[in-house]
């Protein structure tokens, strides 16, 4: 039975912190990943695509990359790294045709139509963000962002979700997380946070786990806060 307030309306004293990358468009494995290993081919590390998303996804890109030069003792600056990392995902925000997991484009218009303020924090560039976000015309359903920039540690530490938490000016528990990576649903267990998993395995880490965005509404995410 759906919990609704005294005048019959869905309460709605809630927010949602969204992730970006694998929640919102399809772009860990596609074009993260990709990236990310043709940097590191070039130093002599050898992970693929597929290993970078089981094992990073959702982690800042400076945190592990540091940690595979420090494996390999591999002597490089990693900021000119990560720079070069960021030209080309800008490159491709600009001009990339992306594609948005189903449903998801609705799903925030409708949360917004209700009133319901949304962040996202993720590990991106903010740039990245702004420029995709701006090209769908989805920036205005979002009220801020959170990126890998703003915070000291990154996922899976809770920093990114209780920023966004701040922000929103809504306590933890009122905060949903919305998530595809276990980082980023490890920090919102941290956080205090309810949170979402969107992908095809069951993570236990999440208070509800759906495969697609068809199978969520609004007063599903209304009875996490009440």
């Amino acid at each position: 039975m759906h919990k609704i307030n005294k005048k019959g309306t869905l309460n709605t004293s809630f927010g949602i912190a969204w992730d970006f990358d694998g929640t919102i468009i399809k772009s860990q494995k596609e074009v993260h990943a990709p990236i990310e290993s043709k940097i590191l081919k070039d130093l002599g590390i050898d992970i693929n695509d597929e290993e970078i998303c089981s094992r990073y996804s959702g982690v800042r890109t400076q945190d592990y990359f540091l940690k595979l030069l420090n494996d390999y003792n591999i002597k490089v600056n990693v900021d000119q790294l990560i720079e070069k990392k960021w030209k080309l995902m800008i490159q491709e925000a600009r001009t990339r045709n992306w594609e948005f997991l189903p449903g998801v484009i609705q799903f925030i218009i409708q949360v917004f139509n209700y009133g319901i303020k949304q962040s996202i924090g993720t590990a991106s560039h903010k740039d990245y963000v702004d420029i995709i976000l701006e090209r769908y015309e989805l920036k205005q359903y979002i009220s801020y962002i959170v990126s890998g920039d703003d915070v000291i540690k990154g996922k899976p530490d809770p920093e990114t979700w209780l920023k966004c938490a701040e922000l929103l000016k809504l306590p933890p528990n009122k905060i949903i997380v919305i998530e595809d990576g276990i980082a980023g649903l490890k920090a919102a267990q941290k956080a205090g946070m309810h949170s979402i998993y969107i992908g095809a395995n069951p993570l236990y880490q999440a208070d509800i786990c759906i495969q697609s965005f068809d199978d969520l509404d609004i007063y599903k995410l209304a009875e996490l806060c009440n």
